[in-house]
């Protein structure tokens, strides 16, 4: 069943009016007819199975059949060194699916990328592969910012860790976590020593050099253990 977009979302038994966005995408791009059923998530946390009743002005009206309870993925946050646009889009794009939480992006001394970013970009960039990966929240993106900003947005409760080559192997970790990816060139030694002294614990991600958006994906699998 193919899974659209939908920041408002209606009770079972009631008819929804899905924006032209979306319709677009679910009329144009897919095809779907009348009568076919369609998942609509609201990217917080909301998701329903619908039937597609017919195209109007625009829109696309469905029946809402049922609400679907998914499962929230447990705390995880991202602290990434922004990097350039086709990279930091697929480790946005994997983050997703690897059921982070929370994206902050950091202008990092060595980040390539200079000004704000497309916040908007990245919201697309992640509610597609929400689509795709079956989850109903989105990550909540933030940034570009300083990492010193990051890591005061960080709640001090939380486990942190900082992504260092020859760094101790560390297990999983036991509740909600952050962790620090940096960008291309890595982190700066002055923004290690201020994630050390704020707290993060310096972690692992093996013998190998890799690539930054293969380091998200290695660095949040081995935070949370699978």
């Amino acid at each position: 069943m193919r899974r659209f977009f939908s920041p408002v979302l209606a009770a079972p038994g009631e008819q929804l009016r899905v924006g032209e966005a979306a319709a677009h995408h679910l009329l144009r791009v897919v095809g779907l007819a009348p009568g076919e059923r369609l998942a609509l998530f609201d990217g917080q946390g909301g998701a329903v199975v619908a039937q597609l009743l017919r195209a109007e002005g625009g829109e696309a009206v469905v029946l809402v059949e049922s609400a679907v309870d998914l499962p929230r993925p447990p705390g995880l946050r991202l602290v990434l060194g922004q990097l350039k646009g086709p990279a930091l889009d697929a480790a946005l794009r994997m983050s997703t699916e690897q059921g982070v939480t929370e994206v902050i992006v950091v202008a990092a001394e060595r980040s390539v990328p200079k000004g704000e970013g497309r916040l908007d970009r990245w919201e697309r960039v992640t509610r597609a592969a929400v689509a795709q990966c079956g989850r109903a929240d989105a990550p909540v993106l933030r940034g570009p910012m300083r990492l010193m900003d990051a890591l005061e947005a960080i709640p001090t409760e939380i486990e942190r860790r900082i992504c260092l080559p020859g760094a101790p192997a560390l297990g999983p970790a036991e509740g909600e976590v952050a962790v620090l990816v940096g960008p291309e060139g890595g982190w700066s030694p002055k923004e290690v020593a201020l994630s050390v002294a704020a707290g993060c614990r310096p972690m692992s991600l093996g013998p190998w050099v890799l690539r930054a958006d293969t380091a998200v994906v290695s660095a949040l699998a081995l935070a949370r253990g699978g």
